[in-house]
């Protein structure tokens, strides 16, 4: 793995298993003219196929209200807050004014894992401010990703979670609850919440996927939703292996 600190952006790798974590800030000296609020987001891939992906960039001015929901905080693996987001979305559709301050707090490279913290302060903003923090893990003897976060804060908030999945993934049970795993070609994967707070939901839903300027497929959102008093924590497990001979496969 590395860390590229001028970036503020870190990538986790072993063998096939690869993510990148995005703690950089919105650039050009915080205007953002192509920034999107992806602060914190992950993108993971293993087995040699894109799992959790990044939706992309859809259209510039032709539309804009496709421009605002492609850099949305909701259309990136990241956390939501009480409905806002991360940085604020002007009219202008390039300028993303950078308030956000995010940083990278530890970056850990070892034989057995990597591992990265960061955190922004983009929610500070609030009546009540909070402060996301977010470790990434890749654990290299169980082949596992982790993902934590702890948001900080004093009072009631609503707090959503969002795994964008790779565009023609399928669920593996339409019926499982919560929804945890799905396959993409020959590749099963999981996303496990290994520990959050009762009272929260998952619910699958239709999202989009931008694979080139202009192009627009449909994807599979995986969003968590809980409601209540802060601090929270949320931890979150990332598997995925390839099928064995003899079972079905979903072509790509």
């Amino acid at each position: 793995g590395r860390h590229f600190p001028a970036a503020g952006s870190v990538v986790l790798r072993h063998e096939d298993l690869y993510a990148f974590v995005d703690a950089g800030p919105v650039g050009l000296e915080g205007r953002g003219a192509h920034a999107h609020n992806d602060t914190l987001s992950v993108e993971i891939q293993a087995c040699g196929r894109d799992l959790i992906v990044d939706p992309g960039t859809g259209c510039y001015t032709p539309d804009l209200g496709l421009r605002d929901r492609f850099r949305s905080t909701v259309f990136h693996n990241t956390v939501r807050v009480d409905g806002q987001e991360i940085n604020p979305i002007p009219a202008e559709p390039f300028a993303l004014p950078g308030v956000d301050r995010p940083r990278v707090a530890r970056f850990e490279s070892r034989a057995g894992f990597e591992l990265v913290e960061a955190e922004h302060h983009g929610y500070a903003r609030l009546a009540d401010p909070v402060v996301h923090r977010r470790i990434v893990l890749l654990n290299k003897r169980t082949r596992r990703f982790v993902i934590e976060d702890r948001l900080e804060g004093r009072d009631r908030h609503r707090v959503e979670w969002f795994f964008h999945l790779t565009p023609r993934s399928k669920a593996a049970d339409a019926a499982e609850v919560p929804p945890g795993r799905f396959f993409s070609g020959e590749v099963d994967f999981s996303i496990e919440a290994i520990f959050l707070p009762e009272g929260r939901r998952a619910v699958l839903e239709e999202g989009m996927h931008s694979p080139g300027y202009g192009r627009l497929e449909r994807s599979t959102v995986l969003r968590y939703d809980w409601s209540g008093k802060l601090p929270v924590i949320g931890r979150f497990a990332i598997a995925a292996s390839r099928r064995g001979p003899g079972r079905a496969t979903e072509s790509s």
